[in-house]
Formats: structure tokens, sequence, C-alpha cells
């Protein structure tokens, strides 16, 4: 949903999580899709700006139970995750053995997850993609487990060197 919680920029950022200052749910499934995109220009790179605050393992430093990634789906077909230029900090948990079982949506993938308290600026390049329509989607996962405050996107750009488009209208879903 839109939050007024936190922002980047003034006033307002999407947020998985409680509508106020609660954890996000159990179980959650939650996508931000944009609208489609045609012709990506070449040389596009796709650039925003996070916070998250979700479970991670204690266990296992690398692994997450609850996160978020980047998916885009290119002249119609499925989503398929994005990597950014930094890559993601940890991988959702997916099996048993020194701590509990990862029961959320996406086993096994790399992700955004723990603590990043101050606005971070991601890019991912979108080159590949050339020509193509495309539409790029967050996506959140978690658990059934514990919950946390969740995860804030903003500032979303798709942009290349010859200008800028900032997706309008994008479609939250839970």
């Amino acid at each position: 949903h839109i939050s007024t919680e936190r922002a980047n920029s003034p006033t307002h950022s999407y947020k998985n999580g409680d509508s106020g200052a609660g954890n996000y749910g159990n179980l959650c499934d939650a996508r931000l899709t944009s609208p489609v995109m045609t012709n990506l220009p070449a040389s596009a790179t796709l650039s925003f700006y996070h916070q998250i605050q979700s479970e991670i393992s204690g266990a296992f430093p690398d692994s997450a139970y609850d996160g978020g990634v980047i998916e885009i789906s290119a002249d119609g077909g499925a989503f398929t995750l994005l990597t950014p230029e930094t890559g993601y900090p940890k991988t959702f948990r997916y099996t048993r053995g020194g701590g509990n079982p990862y029961t959320g949506p996406m086993p096994g993938v790399p992700c955004y997850a723990g603590s990043i308290t101050n606005w971070t600026r991601q890019n991912v390049d979108l080159a590949a993609y050339s020509g193509q329509d495309i539409q790029i989607r967050f996506r959140f996962g978690s658990d059934a487990g514990t919950g946390n405050e969740g995860w804030y996107v903003d500032d979303v750009s798709v942009f290349a060197p010859l200008g800028i488009t900032t997706p309008q209208n994008l479609t939250a879903y839970r």
C-alpha cells in the first residue's frame, strides 16, 4: 500500500507491511507492478530507493525468512528475477537444519532482507531487454513466523541516456 510513514522524497512510498506502524502478516506474497513500458530503449537502467526491516535467520547469516525481490516480465511473459548491480545480501531459507525451514512463496531465491534503515539507491541494468515491452514488479514474501516493519520502495524510475520514464499508476496486490 501507499504509506506516509517513510519516504525518500515527500510525501509517500510503497510499503509492504501494516497500513499503520504495525508489522506485516505471515505468509504474505505482496506485489507492486508497473504498467507496461513499451519498446525499452537501449542501455536502460531501473533505479529506486528502499529501506527494509524483515526477519533473517539467526543460525545462518546469509539467510532470510522474509524479504523482497525485483522481477521483470518481457513481452508479456512470466515474471523472472532481476539482480541489482550490487547483488542481493540474503537468500530465502528453504531447508531444515540449524533453524526453521522457510514456509514462504520464494524458497532459495536471493533477496533484500534484514535491516536497511537508511534510504539506499539500487540500480538494475535492463540493457538485455532493449526493444521489448516490459513490466517491473517489486515482490515481498514472508514465512509463517515472525513479522517486522516491512519493505519501503520509493522514487522508482527507468532511464536511458536519452531520457527518464517514471512509472505512474503502480498497482499493489496482496
